[in-house]
């Protein structure tokens, strides 16, 4: 494997000086392989555009979660998303409280991962044979994306945390705090309501549906609570080492499975979002009737100074499915049916 990826990288360099009218030599000297080998991303070469004298990489670690899979026209991506909300929560620090500029800090930094890189060949087995090569490179992706998505969430849910310690601050737990805060929130949020239906679709049976404080969110027809609970498990199983990184399912030239479609990786771009969203609603009771501005399209002005409820919108809105309330299914225990408001 490593012959084979010394000879490409040689004949590339050799098409590459070609072009340029010089000698290889002249160039890049062939002691330098070894090290061109050894970058980072270096397995992640698209070989087909290789072959033909051009650098391109298969996929970056990123793309589960900055990668638009949403599939709402009306959002717009999730890194811009976080983009504009940093921006305004650093605006409300300077407006209210110093205490959102945290919430901006950590928002920053989920928008500042870019790429994330791992090895998990610990016993170096991928030089055995091909097959076990392409496993080894099949679970290489699937651990960064995995690493990528949780860095950008832990990120994100400590935004959340010290944006619920910005609001009141937590004697208790802050995911069960900032619940009780979203569950006391009924200000009207687009798109919040088919978020938390794809987060808990994605789920499966990860988020506990029967659970006392859940089913008291439930029965209170809370939109917000019924998220902020959701997230709270999430990011305990996240913690707690729960929500364990899956197996590759296939590998190999012949595979059919897209890393990016597996619904361990998508749950991570959805739940990302709804937390995003609980920001903002934890944000609207602090910025009160004057939101902070921010500049969306330096090329329109009007949309310059924005409600904080239409951050993660592009110019059409048009989530009336969302007007309906709170009458939509979940999961939740047969004995607590009676219960939910709707049903």
């Amino acid at each position: 494997m490593a012959a084979l990826l010394k000879a490409r990288v040689a004949a590339f360099l050799r098409t590459l000086a070609d072009r340029l009218s010089l000698e290889p030599v002249a160039r890049v000297s062939h002691s330098t392989i070894p090290d061109f080998i050894a970058l980072p991303g270096a397995a992640r070469l698209d070989w087909t555009a290789f072959d033909q004298g051009e650098v391109r990489m298969r996929y970056s670690a990123v793309d589960p979660v900055w990668n638009d899979v949403d599939e709402v026209d009306e959002l717009v991506g999730l890194r811009e998303h976080v983009r504009r909300l940093s921006r305004a929560m650093a605006e409300l620090s300077f407006r209210q409280a110093a205490a959102w500029n945290d919430v901006a800090y950590n928002l920053k930094l989920a928008y500042s991962v870019t790429d994330v890189f791992a090895d998990t060949d610990m016993d170096g087995t991928s030089a055995y044979c091909r097959p076990a090569a392409e496993y080894e490179a099949a679970d290489d992706e699937f651990t960064e994306k995995h690493l990528a998505a949780t860095i950008i969430f832990s990120f994100a849910w400590t935004a959340y945390e010290r944006a619920i310690e910005a609001v009141e601050p937590a004697r208790a737990g802050r995911g069960a705090k900032g619940r009780d805060l979203a569950s006391a929130n009924t200000r009207h949020l687009p798109y919040l309501r088919r978020t938390l239906l794809d987060a808990a679709a994605l789920a499966g049976d990860g988020t506990d549906f029967g659970r006392r404080e859940m089913r008291r969110m439930l029965a209170l027809g809370s939109l917000p609570g019924v998220a902020a609970e959701h997230l709270r498990q999430f990011r305990n199983r996240l913690t707690h080492g729960d929500l364990r990184k899956p197996e590759p399912k296939d590998w190999g030239d012949e595979s059919r499975w897209i890393v990016d479609e597996d619904p361990h990786l998508l749950q991570f771009h959805v739940n990302i979002r709804l937390v995003l969203l609980l920001i903002q609603l934890l944000a609207f009771d602090v910025a009160g009737t004057a939101p902070p501005p921010v500049d969306f399209d330096p090329d329109d002005p009007e949309r310059n100074e924005e409600d904080l409820g239409l951050l993660h919108c592009r110019n059409d809105i048009d989530d009336e499915d969302d007007q309906f309330g709170f009458d939509f299914e979940l999961p939740v225990a047969p004995a607590d049916a009676e219960r939910r408001p709707g049903a």
